[in-house]
Parts: C-alpha cells; structure tokens; sequence
C-alpha cells in the first residue's frame, strides 16, 4: 500500500489479545533457593499493520465513517496537500504504465478467457482460444519457447512477447500461478538475464485504478476515493521517479505487490459472475470514475511532480514522522498525526524462537526504552545470554518487525519477562483453589503478577497492567467480594479514592470502591471482616480524633461509617486485626505502649466496643507483636517479642481477657528478623518462624499450646539480598511455607 508495506487492508483480522503466561520452576522443600524457569513463550503486543506513514485505511475509513469528505480526509494525513488535475506532462510520457506482476521467471502459465489473444514471442505470434493452456518457458541460455497444452508450439526464441486482446474488457488472460486475471492493457515478456523473463502488464493509469485491491469495495465512498486520489498520486510519483522510464530490476514502474500497490487485475466474485470489482465493485469503479484524473501536490516538491502519497493499513495510534521510520529527510507532509481508526494485534513466539532470531543462546528480557512521538519504540533494549555470557543489544521496533515476523514496528509491549524487581509481595487464595498464591506487584511497569503452585513449581501470571496508573499504595489482601477468591485493596492518598482489584480466578479487574476525598489523615488501614458476612471490609484510624472508621463492603462497594470514638485517648499504636471472642467477626487490639496496656475494640456488627484486656505496666520494650491462634482454641492471641533479652510472651485470650505468659527465651540468640506467623506443621495451631539474615537460616518456634519448641527449619544460599518473606500454604496440604524473594538473581526460595 503506497509502497513498502505490509499486506491488502482487505486481509487485516484483529487478533484477540491473550492471556501471557512466565513461569518460575521452583523445589519445593529444598534447602537452597533454585534459579527460575521461564515460560516458553513471549507474547508481542502491538498496533497497526504497514509502516504508517501517511494515510492508515483503517484511519481514513474511521474520518469517512465521522462524515469527512475524501479531499478533508487526505488533507488530515497529508498535511499541506493540494489538489489538481493530471495534466498532458503525465500521459504524453508516461502512459501506459508498466507494473510488474511477475519477475525473474522461467515458466509461466496463462489461459483465454470469453474470447481469443494473440501470443507473440521474439516476432513468432499465435491465436490462443479460449479453455486452452498455454505457457512461456525458459528452455535454453537466455532463449524462451511457447507452449499450448504442453506441447511446444515453435522453436525457441528470445523472451521478449506479449500478450494482446481484444474486446475489452469482456476478453482476458488468467494467469493460474498467480490467481489473477487481467482484462485492460496487454502483457509483456522481457528478458532479464540468463534463462530468465519478467512479466509486465502495460495499462493506462486510469484502467490501472480500476485493477488495485486495495480496500475494501462496501467502505464508505469517502474513503474509496481518498484511496483511490492516494494511489493515482503515488502511481505518478513513481513514474516521476524513473523519469517515465522503468526500473531495471524489475522492467516496470511499479510493482503489482504490496512493495507498492496491491494491483489485483480483475476480480472474479464468489458467485462465479465476472463483475467488475467483484461484488459491489461498481463502488470502486465509480470511485475512480468519480475522481478521474485527480491527485495531489505539495509546495516541497514544486509542480514538476505529485506528493509521495504513501499509505498502509492501520496505525498503532498515530502516524509515522517519515524520517522516524526510513531515515533521510522530513517530508512536510509525511508528519506523525493521531489516527481516528487504530488497530492492535498481539503476535506470540517462543523464547527460544526470539533468542534464534537474534543469534543468542537465551533471550532473558525486552522493553521499550525511547518512543517516537506516534508512539512507536525507537529503541528497544533487549538482554539476554550468548556464549555463556550476559549479552544486551538495542534494536529499532522495524529491527524487531523484520526478525520476528510481526505485523509491524509498532510495538507496544513485551510479555512474558519478569519484570526487573517486585516493589510488593502478599499471599492469598487468589485463584479460590484452596491453595495460596503470592501476588507481586511491579512498580516499574505498574503489573501484578500472581505465582501459584503447579506440580512442583510456583507458576506465574500476569494478573493486571496498571502502567497508566501512579501513586498507589497500603495494598492489602482480602475477599471482598464474598466469592472464595482473595482480591487486593489500594488506596489512592492524593485523591483519598480506594480501589479493589477483584480476582477472576485468572486476572484482576479492578474499579473504584469508595471516594474519600473530602476526608483526610486516616491510617492503620486494617482488613478483616468486622460484620460477619463473609466479606472482607477495611478499618481506618483517625489518630487525631481517635475515631475508628470502617468502610464495609455489600460486594461491589465500600459504605463508610463511624464506629468509635476514642477522642479522649491517644498514644495507641500496633493495631492488630483478629477475632480475640471468636464470634465470626473481626476485632481489632490497640496497644498503649507508655503505660503498657491492650485495649481490644470487639465488633458487634456495626460498631466497636473498646476494653482494657491486659495491663503490661511493668514490662516496656516488645516489639514486635504478632496475632494467631497460638493454643488452637479458635481465638486469636498476640505474641509479643521482647528484642532486649530474645523472650516471646503471649497474650492468650478467653473471649475478654489477655492471660500473658512466658512462652519461649531465646537470650543466647539475636538478630532475628522478621517474625512470620503460620502454621507449619500443619497441626491447627500457630507457630512463629525466625529468619537469621546473618547466615540466611530459619528457625520455628512451633506451638505446643502452652509454650514454644523452636527447632532448625532450613537455610537459604545465597545468605543475603532476600526481601518479601511470608508465610503461605503454596501446595495446600495445610501446612504453611516459608517463602521469600531474591531480587537480584530473580530466584524464589520455599522451606
């Protein structure tokens, strides 16, 4: 389409886009930490079809379809274009023109049809009739023979012939080989080196209009003529350029393929009719008639010559600068404009498929790193391994079009890579299997990814693309639609706005669920479910009143309401979320660390009922303090970590007071950090594990119902750079895990 793009605007699908899918293959149960497994596959997302510069078809289509006439539509994307008639400087040189069908042959088949030709080769001519086939082949050095029904016809000669006929256009000539039938002009044979031939159709321009399959003939009429204004301007340039003679390599002014206009002859329809056009041809042919003889100018190139009136099929968004695209000088008139009709595709290949591509061994990471003002990358930075060694190249998105076969150089984004670190790391039963999950989020792309527990491996998908979105944060797991699959809450402080990324089971959807915008200061943000109905809400403090606010959730929304009122307490800090009477809705314990003392305000539904539950007065310094269900009665209980001497107290409730005991002095040890929750051995109560970063090793401190029995869990290699441990059941046998994340090397490690 107007030269060097990619294929008719008539065979463009608009490609679903895909779930992508990375994997990081892990051991379970080991003792070190195993590298990531990749995905095999890579998806490409992407927009448009051709190189976009000029007028997209799809864009023109859109402008016509909005009620702009063809000469508004071609000013759009030709910006500065004029308008005018082809004058006798064109016909009296030029015509007919020579467009190429066929190059560097050595046989080719052809066939009357509705009425005879006549075949000349090297001065010898023949009356081919109707239904017989006849053929032209190269037989011996730079000499060629005819053939009728195989069988030769005379002795060989030069490749120079032709093809003529007449009544047209109701005669014409098929060329079975390349499923086209040509009806005006004639064909021409003319030698192109050694036992080679090349096949020309020699036709007015007016009649060389009528043969292009460019669009679409049911789009709208504006559109037919931009299009077809477009090609006879881009058909006279081309003459213009060989100076109304032919290029060498090909004996031609134009070539009939997508190099530079799709010329498809005469169209046969469906229906076996030989109409003009095929069905609803007569559309494009009265395009034509419509505007004959029209084209456009450009003051660059003064009056000697039409514009380059280049055109493809879509965009990705916005047209091509010319010299972002090819190189060479700017083109007033080729300038990069938004376009009304884009398309998007996404094109899928193997890691390896990619690495082959490039010559590596691996491809291990691809991202846009500079755009073009349409959009497009003008650089894209590739990583990847070759010989052993870690390898990094920067390729163009017309680099990339070319090695990977993809629909164009538009390239939006890269799929299938991790991203470069996770800003966030939380579990949950995302997926509603039974089995936790690990959502992390990427706060350089703005993703969410959710790795899960497959035969073995944690196994990751990218759940949501937030790149467009900025300023999240106090991102909390809970189900708070009510359907058995965790989703993830986060809170928008510039604008006081939460938002609820809802699981699918396969990705998140995520709308807003409250807007507080009015309101301000409130933190210690806290998921539970504080009215018992099976849906996760969201507790906010006011410290400056002391006010306790919970916005519950009906399912689709947060409904905000005041809950308590402490305004004449301060100084509470370490809120912990836990049901302490075991009534089926969430409390929550506020600890007062100058004098020592919890307060736990019991949900009875729609509010808070605050009182004192233990008085640690004499004791100062813990930190941190941690809720579970450490004695397995159903009600959950606060551990509490003295740093100084390495004790754990808990504070055990029996539905309205906390009873604190010794639990566990570990005064030979330090440096433990952090304290993590779970139940990991899978016996009903919960147990607290240690991490030692000094040499990398877990201990657990594993409740026996009235004290702690620490043991060695494991240790991890490398002993340093992890980040985001957490306790989860991944394999859903009950039993939580110990899993963490390595930032550097990409690597997870579960015990």
């Amino acid at each position: 389409m107007g030269g060097r793009r990619a294929d008719s605007v008539s065979e463009v699908s608009r490609l679903p886009k895909t779930a992508l899918i990375a994997l990081l293959g892990i051991s379970l149960f080991t003792t070190g930490a195993l590298p990531a497994v990749a995905a095999d596959d890579v998806t490409v997302e992407g927009g448009g079809w051709g190189h976009a510069i000029g007028m997209p078809q799809f864009g023109a289509k859109a402008l016509a379809e909005d009620g702009e006439s063809a000469e508004e539509i071609l000013q759009y994307f030709y910006t500065g274009a004029r308008f005018g008639e082809v004058g006798d400087e064109f016909t009296s040189h030029a015509e007919p023109l020579h467009i190429g069908i066929a190059q560097h042959q050595t046989s080719m088949t052809f066939v009357p049809v509705n009425g005879n030709l006549k075949v000349c080769l090297s001065g010898v001519c023949h009356t081919a009739l109707p239904g017989e086939s006849w053929a032209i082949k190269s037989v011996e050095l730079e000499e060629c023979r005819l053939f009728k029904n195989g069988a030769p016809v005379d002795a060989p000669g030069a490749c120079s012939g032709e093809i003529t006929w007449t009544n047209k256009p109701a005669t014409r000539v098929s060329f079975p080989g390349l499923s086209r039938v040509y009806a005006r002009g004639r064909v021409i044979f003319k030698p192109a080196g050694t036992n080679k031939f090349h096949a020309v159709v020699s036709v007015p321009l007016e009649a060389y209009l009528l043969g292009l399959g460019e669009v679409p003939n049911t789009w709208p009429m504006e559109a037919l003529e931009a299009q077809v204004i477009a090609a006879r301007s881009y058909a006279l340039y081309k003459a213009w350029i060989y100076r109304f003679a032919v290029n060498s390599s090909c004996g031609c002014h134009l070539y009939a393929s997508t190099v530079d206009q799709a010329y498809r002859g005469w169209y046969t329809s469906s229906a076996g009719d030989m109409t003009e056009g095929g069905p609803n041809g007569s559309r494009w042919v009265a395009a034509v008639d419509g505007t004959e003889g029209r084209a456009m100018w450009h003051s660059h190139h003064g009056s000697s010559r039409t514009l380059e009136a280049y055109y493809s099929s879509s965009t990705g968004g916005a047209t091509e600068n010319n010299e972002d695209v090819w190189g060479g000088n700017a083109y007033p008139y080729l300038r990069s404009k938004p376009d009304p009709g884009p398309t998007s595709w996404t094109n899928t290949v193997t890691k390896q498929q990619f690495a082959s591509a490039l010559g590596w061994d691996a491809v291990t990471g691809a991202v846009v790193a500079k755009r073009f003002v349409s959009g497009s990358p003008s650089e894209i930075i590739v990583t990847g391994r070759d010989g052993g060694a870690a390898v990094s190249a920067t390729f163009t998105g017309g680099q990339l079009r070319s090695l990977l076969g993809l629909r164009s150089h538009h390239i939006k984004s890269f799929k299938g890579f991790l991203p470069a670190k996770f800003s966030i790391l939380l579990p949950g039963d995302f997926d509603g299997d039974g089995k936790d999950e690990v959502a992390a989020f990427s706060g350089d792309d703005g993703t969410w990814w959710v790795f899960q527990h497959e035969s073995g491996t944690l196994v990751g998908y990218e759940w949501a693309d937030f790149s467009t979105a900025s300023g999240w944060i106090g991102q909390m797991v809970g189900d708070f639609d009510g359907d058995g699959r965790d989703d993830i809450a986060q809170f928008h402080p510039s604008n006081g706005t939460w938002w609820v990324s809802r699981s699918t089971g396969s990705k998140f959807s995520t709308v807003m669920w409250a807007d507080f915008s009015t309101a301000s200061g409130w933190v210690a943000r806290n998921v539970g479910d504080y009215d018992g109905d099976g849906r996760d809400d969201i507790a906010q403090f006011h410290p400056s009143n002391g006010t306790w606010w919970v916005s519950r959730s009906n399912g689709s929304r947060f409904s905000t309401g005041l809950w308590a009122d402490f305004s004449t307490a301060s100084g509470w800090v370490a809120q912990q979320v836990g049901d302490f009477d075991a009534d089926g809705k969430d409390d929550i314990a506020n600890f007062h660390p100058s004098n020592g003392t919890w307060w736990v305000s019991r949900s009875n539904g729609s509010r808070f009922s605050t009182g004192l539950w233990a008085d640690f007065s004499t004791p100062k310094g813990w930190g941190p303090q941690l809720v579970g269900d450490f004695n397995g009665d159903g009600r959950d209980d606060i551990a509490n970590f003295h740093s100084s001497n390495g004790t754990w107290w808990v504070s055990r409730s029996n539905g309205s007071r906390f009873s604190t005991g010794l639990w566990a002095d570990y005064t030979t040890a330090s440096g433990w950090a952090p304290q993590l929750v779970g139940d990991f051995n899978g016996d009903g109560t919960d147990d607290i594990a240690n991490f030692y970063p000094g040499n990398g090793r877990w201990w657990v401190s594993r409740s026996v119902g009235s004290s702690f029995s620490t043991y060695f869990h494991g240790a991890v290699s490398p002993t340093s750079g992890w980040s985001g441990q957490l306790a989860a059941d991944v394999d859903g046998d009950g039993a939580d895990e110990l899993v963490g994340w390595r930032q550097s090397t990409q690597v997870w490690s579960i015990k």
